[in-house]
């Protein structure tokens, strides 16, 4: 799944299978579709039934769930990893923010909007 976010704080309701590996594409340009610069920058991605609680919390670092322009010279690509074990047990509508962090500690709102969650039957081999 890929969405281009246009202007930061850019609504995207989602609707995937829950307990499957779905990639999340996000290319990240400015107001003027300029590609926005993230290699000084950190991602966090949650899903969350409003508020709180956080049910889902992703980041770029270590054991990264979220990565910045991989595979591509394209300086502007996040790709958050949605693992099947981040989802199996998620089903119906929840909320979803992908913020992006500077290193002052700044964050602005990328993406936000509905993530909708279907059961996956259990088709066994």
């Amino acid at each position: 799944m890929a969405t281009t976010v246009n202007a930061l704080a850019t609504e995207v309701n989602l609707t995937l299978h829950a307990g499957n590996d779905v990639p999340v594409t996000v290319t990240v340009t400015g107001n003027d579709d300029v590609p926005v610069t993230l290699t000084t920058w950190t991602s966090e991605f949650h899903i969350s039934y409003g508020v709180s609680p956080i049910l889902v919390l992703l980041s770029t670092g270590e054991d990264a769930a979220i990565d910045h322009y991989p595979d591509t010279d394209a300086i502007n690509v996040v790709v958050i990893h949605l693992d099947a074990d981040d989802t199996k047990s998620l089903t119906g509508d929840f909320m979803h923010e992908l913020k992006l962090i500077n290193s002052d500690g700044d964050q602005v709102t990328a993406m936000y909007g509905r993530i909708s969650f279907h059961a996956t039957s259990d088709r066994g081999a």
